[in-house]
Formats: C-alpha cells, sequence, structure tokens
C-alpha cells in the first residue's frame, strides 16, 4: 500500500494510525508511562488489579482444603478428610439438626457459589454425600482439635 505522497508504510505506520483511527491505546512501555497518564500506582498506596503499573497483585489467604463427606443415621454423621484424600481426621463429628449442618458447611466455604449449594441441597435430600471445604488456619486448628 502507498500513503498519498506515494511512499511505501511500514507496519508500524499502519499499526500507529489504527490505533489512533479507533481510539486504542497500547500498554504503557514502561512505570514512568503511569506517572505521566495519571494512574496511581504501588508507589503512591493505591493498587489498581487491571492496570499495568502494578507491580504486585494481592494473594489470598492460605486455605486448607478438606473434604467433609456426610450421612443421615438419625443424626448426621460428618467425616473429614485432607484434600489429596490422604489423611483422615480420627474423629468425626455428629450433627442433630440438618441446619447445624448447612451452617457449618456455610462457615467452612463449602457453600460459595450457587452450584456447589444446589448439590450439597440434593446430597441432603439423599440422605448422604459430600462437600469440600476451604478453611482458614484459625478454622483448621479448630477442626483438628476437635476431631
Amino acid at each position: 500500500m502507498n500513503n498519498p505522497q506515494g511512499a511505501p508504510r511500514n507496519s508500524a505506520e499502519r499499526n500507529s494510525e489504527v490505533r489512533a483511527a479507533a481510539k486504542i491505546q497500547p500498554f504503557p512501555p514502561s512505570p514512568d508511562w503511569c506517572a505521566a497518564s495519571g494512574i496511581r500506582s504501588a508507589e503512591s498506596g493505591i493498587i489498581f488489579p487491571f492496570s499495568t503499573c502494578a507491580r504486585t497483585t494481592p494473594h489470598p489467604a492460605p486455605r486448607h482444603l478438606v473434604m467433609m463427606f456426610f450421612r443421615h443415621d438419625g443424626y448426621w454423621r460428618c467425616q473429614f478428610m485432607d484434600a489429596g484424600l490422604r489423611a483422615t481426621f480420627n474423629r468425626p463429628l455428629n450433627f442433630n439438626s440438618v441446619d447445624k449442618l448447612i451452617a457449618f458447611a456455610d462457615r467452612g466455604g463449602g457453600l460459595a457459589s450457587l452450584k456447589r449449594r444446589e448439590a450439597f441441597n440434593r446430597a441432603i435430600q439423599k440422605g448422604r454425600g459430600a462437600v469440600l471445604l476451604e478453611l482458614n488456619d484459625h478454622q483448621y486448628a479448630l477442626l483438628k482439635t476437635a476431631c
């Protein structure tokens, strides 16, 4: 392709024209661009996770994955296993009501999504099932001492 002057254009010129026409902005070339553009970065104490200027991303708190198996035998009997299904906790926990079982699973993060909640409700109706709990350090320590 030729430009109006008749000289051939390179791909960089074409790309910059396309970006200008469509108002597409390239990724910032350096952190200096962040300061010039007005985006506040990690040095100012505010981090935007969608900004390419962010040097760090927040890490979620460490979680312990524990599988809780439960069944109804006149009461709800719950057995716990480590996420790798390698180690079991020695003693099961027993709940007298389904409400306490639901509250326990909810506090453990086992009912975080609608899909998991529906699967849990179907398992309760069957009278047996399992749910994956995502426990923080404190909850995990309490479960280890109780079981």
